[in-house]
């Protein structure tokens, strides 16, 4: 992903979620939320626990921790109490995916979720991107992607064209 795209993803996601954004590794992310003593609130990235997963790991297992498949631009936003967000994007060629998106259990139902989205396809679309593509792994995010108007293909990808 350029920088452009993530100096201007980083500016619009601070003023949407009045956090501070800032760029962290794949490796550092359990050190940050540990710092801000909020790994619980992460219940989907440290422990891949969803509502219809019926197993918990331990975060050294984690695949969103560990897996290079999951080794993306990491994105975290804070405010002065709080981890606020985690986001992992990547860049795919004419669009973004976005790998990993997770709001703090304690921030959910305030609409920051659909804000996030919103100011990533705003800027991916600024930056001449044409599509962004998610991977839902529960019903919960396949409820929200659908509110958020992506669709499922008949190969089981989830895309939003940015074309007009």
């Amino acid at each position: 992903m350029n920088e452009l795209f993530i100096d201007d993803l980083i500016e619009g996601l601070e003023t949407i979620t009045s956090t501070n954004v800032y760029v962290c590794t794949q490796k550092t992310i359990l050190k940050t939320l540990d710092d801000n003593g909020c790994r619980e609130k992460f219940p989907m990235i440290c422990y891949e626990y969803t509502p219809d997963s019926n197993v918990e790991v331990d975060p050294s297992e984690s695949k969103f921790l560990n897996d290079s498949s999951h080794n993306g631009t990491w994105l975290v936003g804070c405010d002065d109490d709080n981890v606020v967000f985690l986001l992992c994007l990547k860049s795919k060629p004419g669009g973004v995916e976005i790998d990993t998106i997770e709001i703090n259990s304690d921030m959910r139902g305030e609409k920051l979720g659909e804000r996030i989205v919103y100011t990533i396809e705003t800027i991916a679309y600024d930056n001449l991107y044409t599509y962004i593509s998610v991977s839902p792994f529960d019903t919960g995010a396949m409820n929200f992607w659908e509110h958020m108007e992506y669709v499922e293909d008949m190969r089981g990808n989830w895309t939003k064209s940015l074309i007009v």
